[in-house]
């Protein structure tokens, strides 16, 4: 939903999307919002938003559990779904 403000802020400003500026959003499986049908097409990165509900699920148990809040972190790998939105940066004027 961030990703819709800035993409209309992008536009008022009189920028161009993919142009002006990139932008990459994350998550793109939301059905609501489908990245391929915006115009330019929005990059996106993509994760499972099920395993992370379920691994979060886990991890709030373990605390409960008593395991230190500061020994629970984890890093997810993301794929990169790149798309109109984003490109190289604009040649200087």
């Amino acid at each position: 939903m961030t990703g819709l403000g800035v993409f209309r802020a992008i536009r008022q400003a009189g920028l161009v999307l993919g142009k002006d500026v990139s932008m990459i959003a994350h998550d793109d499986v939301f059905p609501y919002l489908n990245a391929d049908n915006m115009f330019p097409s929005m990059s996106t990165t993509r994760s499972s938003i099920r395993q992370a509900g379920g691994r979060i699920a886990e991890l709030i148990l373990s605390i409960l559990a008593g395991k230190p809040i500061a020994d629970v972190h984890e890093l997810w790998p993301v794929e990169l779904v790149l798309r109109e939105s984003s490109g190289p940066p604009p040649a200087e004027r």
